[in-house]
């Protein structure tokens, strides 16, 4: 059985068994959920500085999963997972920086890190990169390296990224308004799960805006899909609230 191999490999001191352990523990995969469990084989691979243990005991100790809370030492471990250039940990690390989480806030280092995320291939980077140019989150609003930010998270194939990009040719930010690449947009969103796109479309189809005719029956189909969307989003906004080490009120 694969689990006993990997429990047996992880007894006699190897690193990636000891980390693919505590992964199995923290998520309840083929054995019992035990979150201090996890915390105690994470900790142990991370010390020999296996990349995904460093940043699993970190996001543990961001949360106080398994661990008492302790942001400076998630920054820490999450730091150290970021330097070994998993680009999860280095996406995670810009938010502690922008955040001030477990560190001082330092807007420069969670540009570079966040950054850093996005040229290893981290989508949510560049979609947060694009927000906060948008918002000016980062203390500086630009809506043209937004969009730079969001087509890079679109090409990675960000959803999200995705949906804002047409929201700005919707409504001419950074751009010239054009509601046909506008709606180009939101059906690609749609189609990669955003529902927010999805609920967008049923409204334009509904009403017959933006260059569309109007269409109930693709409204209602819009909808639902936008009622699908919604569930799969809101558990994967707890898991990211999870990640950056907000606690989520159904956190075990």
């Amino acid at each position: 059985m694969l689990l006993d191999q990997i429990r047996a490999s992880a007894d006699q001191g190897f690193g990636e068994a000891q980390c693919a352990l505590a992964y199995l523990y923290e998520h309840g995969y083929s054995i019992r959920q035990d979150l201090r469990e996890a915390a105690k084989w994470y900790t142990i691979a991370a010390e020999k500085g296996i990349a995904m243990a460093q940043f699993g005991i970190a996001q543990l100790c961001l949360s106080g999963r398994g661990v008492e809370e302790n942001q400076s030492q998630g920054f820490s471990w999450c730091e150290k997972a970021a330097h070994q250039g998993l680009a999860s940990a280095q996406y995670i690390l810009g938010l502690l920086y922008a955040q001030g989480i477990g560190t001082s806030k330092n807007l420069e280092n969670a540009r570079l890190w966040l950054e850093q995320a996005v040229e290893n291939g981290n989508a949510n980077a560049a979609f947060y990169l694009g927000s906060s140019y948008q918002y000016g989150n980062l203390e500086v609003q630009d809506f043209t390296l937004a969009l730079q930010w969001y087509e890079r998270a679109d090409s990675l194939g960000d959803a999200n990224a995705t949906c804002q990009i047409a929201e700005m040719y919707q409504e001419g930010y950074g751009v010239s308004k054009n509601d046909s690449t506008a709606i180009r947009y939101y059906k690609k969103a749609a189609d990669r799960g955003s529902s927010v796109a999805c609920f967008l479309l049923s409204a334009f189809y509904a009403n017959g805006q933006l260059g569309l005719p109007k269409d109930e029956v693709k409204s209602h189909q819009y909808l639902k899909r936008h009622e699908e969307a919604k569930t799969r989003e809101d558990e994967m906004n707890r898991q990211f609230l999870i990640q950056v080490g907000a606690k989520a009120k159904d956190n075990p």
